[in-house]
C-alpha cells in the first residue's frame, strides 16, 4: 500500500466520521510518522450481528441439476448448427 493510498483512505474515513484534520476527534495526524486513532474505544455490551455477505462460491441461484446441464448442452449444439448453416449459405 502506497502512501497516497493510505492518505486517501484516511481522508475517506475522516469524511465518513465528519472528523476535522485540524481539530481531530477520531484520527490524529502525526507529522512525518503517520496516523493515530484517538477516539475513545470501549467494548460493546452485545456483540454485533454478523453482516451477511454473498459468498463467491455460492452457486445456489444457478440451478445446476443434470437436467439443466443437458438442456444447456442441447442449446449449445443447436446454436452451433445454426451458426454453421448461416456460415455455409453466406455469400
Amino acid at each position: 500500500m502506497g502512501y497516497d493510498t493510505l492518505t486517501g483512505a484516511i481522508q475517506k474515513l475522516r469524511k465518513a466520521f465528519n472528523d476535522n484534520p485540524r481539530h481531530p476527534r477520531i484520527i490524529a495526524t502525526l507529522s512525518k510518522r503517520g496516523y493515530r486513532l484517538i477516539a475513545a474505544v470501549q467494548p460493546l455490551d452485545k456483540p454485533p450481528k454478523p453482516v451477511q455477505t454473498r459468498n463467491v462460491e455460492d452457486t445456489s441461484r444457478w440451478n445446476t441439476t443434470p437436467e439443466t446441464k443437458g438442456g444447456a448442452a442441447a442449446l449449445l449444439v443447436i446454436l452451433s448448427v445454426v451458426a454453421g448453416v448461416v456460415f455455409w449459405f453466406s455469400p
